[in-house]
């Protein structure tokens, strides 16, 4: 404002009055009063309201959290009562046992004492042959009937698993001394045949088309030496026994695998190899060549060859 400082002390209508706010053609005094003033009034009702709302919920998000914290004084009933202690009497050990009195007859009657009866132990004796003149005189002359198929020799003891001579096919033919032997009517084949011109590292074994079940089963015997080592103690972690006491074996759990398979897998340590054996067979046929195979693997010995001296 220009002029006088008294024009500060005057009122909006005499203000309005002395710069011609209302009645001059160029002021819009009166139409922005009026479009300002309801906008105003609203704005300043709805500030105050919400000023309000806003500090009470404030109010409750804190002031409760800091009641809340506070932990109440825990009140306990204790219930006092007397409980008797009961009472222990020892028994009178010099106290002797009162006669029963019979008071028929007035007479003293010491207690029957019944004895217990003690059965003897019963003993089993084995049976023996009342009869032997047919154990002398049995014909030993004809020779006992030889089942000869693999499904009769399945039947045994696995460690100590027989199979007759006539039905082996034995293998001993490499520079490493490696020797085993495996049934007539399965395939094994080199690894020279395989990879001609190169030296022995293994044979592969399986039941041909000759065998009862021709695919069953495929056996990788393999040499390995210190750059090829397959053993692992976490994974070959069952002893087997081998027929040569100078060689230890070790053999993994039979795990399934895909395709309806189960591998059987051997780690020897021979005097001056290590072998790898690895089996797969179909999970239809493992139990019933489960013999067979730890039979095979039981059989491999390697005797070093000393070289042939000229004179």
């Amino acid at each position: 404002m220009t002029g006088d400082d008294s024009d500060r002390f005057k009122s909006p209508a005499e203000l309005s009055e002395f710069y011609n706010l209302t009645d001059s053609k160029s002021s819009n005094f009166l139409i922005l009063r009026r479009l300002y003033q309801p906008y105003m009034k609203r704005g300043t009702i709805f500030s105050v309201i919400f000023h309000l709302i806003f500090i009470w919920l404030f109010y409750l998000a804190f002031a409760n959290k800091e009641s809340s914290t506070e932990i109440p004084a825990e009140q306990r009933i204790v219930v006092v009562e007397d409980i008797e202690t009961p009472k222990f009497i020892p028994p009178d050990l010099d106290k002797k046992e009162e006669p029963v009195s019979n008071k028929d007859n007035g007479e003293v009657k010491a207690p029957r004492l019944i004895p217990k009866k003690i059965s003897p132990p019963k003993i089993i004796r084995p049976k023996t042959f009342s009869d032997t003149a047919s154990l002398v005189n049995k014909d030993t002359t004809k020779p006992a009937l030889l089942d000869t198929s693999l499904a009769s020799l399945y039947k045994g003891d696995t460690s100590r698993f027989i199979f007759p001579d006539s039905l082996k096919s034995t293998f001993a033919d490499n520079e490493v001394g490696m020797s085993l032997w495996y049934p007539k009517n399965w395939k094994l084949r080199d690894s020279r045949e395989l990879n001609k011109g190169e030296q022995f590292n293994g044979v592969i074994i399986n039941t041909d088309s000759l065998s009862e079940d021709p695919g069953a089963v495929t056996m990788f015997i393999l040499l390995e030496n210190d750059k090829v080592n397959s053993f692992n103690k976490t994974v070959f972690k069952n002893p087997f026994a081998m027929e040569d006491s100078m060689s230890t074996a070790f053999s993994t759990d039979p795990m399934q695998t895909g395709a309806k398979k189960i591998t059987y897998k051997f780690y020897i340590f021979a005097p001056t190899n290590k072998i790898f054996v690895n089996t797969e067979a179909k999970q239809d046929f493992f139990e019933k060549y489960k013999k067979f195979i730890e039979a095979i693997v039981r059989s491999i010995k390697v005797v070093k060859k000393e070289p042939i001296k000229i004179p």
